[in-house]
């Protein structure tokens, strides 16, 4: 469980940085530290605190929303090839929505009971990686206990999520417990910031095909093809959300006529799914190398993992034989793409 005095000392020292700190991008790595911390103070409420009886935090929270006013168009992206990405990743989208109505739940998931059973299915499948390295890394991360929260909250929505302080080189996880594999998702996120440093200057949301591909991994191996259902979910509320469309009420016929350059909603959470929906086709590319030959697959893993793409660069993944028409192929034949590991699982084949 997180410590509540080790974040509020690191507050403190983030607040006293901040006022003598004069470089504009040097202030924003610490806001973004500060707007963290805060956060997770306020995650805390499930283990009854809550910000709003500490007087010296709320006053904190007043003072970083009205200074987010200062930062608002910082992340805007403005590079010229985001367009023809985005334009890339709708196409991909229609692909999944359009091609991938056979996925249904043919899988065993295995619901982890409680926190201790989390964390003993993490480390059970870690310990048969081949990778000396990479599990030395996860076993790392969860023997800091301090730094993982099981959060009422993301048990409840079944999610997780890595809080990066690029300050203190640190990272903070919370997650559900009931979906071991989310948990694994956010732990490739701290070995990465150990490894690399914030993803603020990365790629957008590049940062997220390690932690897809190795969930992914960890699902095949539970034989867990449902994992599939969800990238559909997300294709779908892109398109929808894209135009403005209601996700209660379409047709398939409806989203076969719907164009990029028709786009109604230019917002950044319609940006951010198309871009989540690519980077995790790339994953599942990476997720059948490994399946095939992990060794060999574990080094190319760990080389996408060390692998920083500058904002402005569209990420090439060529180089480990992940090409644009590899991707175009596995978002047309989502539902049948893991048949064959399923299969041998003892699971039906898809």
């Amino acid at each position: 469980m997180w410590n509540k005095k080790d974040l509020e000392d690191k507050l403190k020292y983030l607040n006293e940085l901040s006022r003598n700190t004069k470089d504009e991008n040097s202030r924003y790595y610490i806001f973004k530290d500060r707007e963290m911390i805060i956060e997770m103070i306020e995650l805390l409420k499930g283990r009854k605190l809550t910000i709003y009886n500490n007087p010296i935090l709320y006053k904190q929270k007043l003072a970083l929303n009205k200074e987010r006013k200062n930062y608002k168009d910082i992340e805007v992206i403005t590079f010229g090839n985001i367009k023809e990405d985005l334009r890339f990743c709708f196409s991909l989208c229609k692909n999944i929505v359009l091609h991938s109505t056979n996925i249904i739940n043919n899988g065993n998931r295995k619901i982890a009971k409680d926190e201790q059973e989390c964390i003993n299915n993490i480390v059970s499948f870690t310990d048969k990686l081949s990778d000396e390295e990479l599990k030395k890394e996860i076993f790392a991360i969860l023997e800091k206990k301090d730094h993982i929260l099981f959060n009422d909250y993301f048990e409840q929505i079944k999610i997780g999520q890595a809080y990066n302080l690029s300050t203190f080189r640190e990272s903070y996880i919370a997650s559900c417990y009931s979906m071991p594999e989310l948990l694994l998702h956010e732990i490739i996120h701290s070995i990465d910031m150990k490894r690399n440093g914030h993803f603020i200057n990365c790629y957008p949301l590049s940062q997220e095909v390690p932690s897809y591909a190795m969930q992914i991994y960890c699902s095949i191996k539970e034989n867990n093809i449902n994992a599939l259902n969800g990238i559909v979910n997300i294709s779908l509320a892109a398109i929808l959300c894209s135009h403005n469309l209601d996700i209660r009420n379409f047709s398939l016929d409806q989203i076969k006529k719907l164009d990029f350059n028709n786009i109604s909603n230019k917002g950044i959470d319609v940006m951010n799914y198309l871009l989540v929906v690519k980077n995790y086709l790339i994953a599942l590319i990476v997720a059948r190398k490994i399946l095939d030959n992990e060794e060999k697959g574990l080094t190319e893993y760990k080389e996408i993992l060390d692998t920083r793409f500058p904002r402005g660069e569209i990420p090439d993944y060529s180089r480990w034989g992940i090409t644009n028409d590899d991707i175009i192929d596995c978002s047309k034949n989502l539902d049948k793409y893991f048949s064959e590991y399923q299969k041998e699982r003892g699971g039906k084949s898809i």
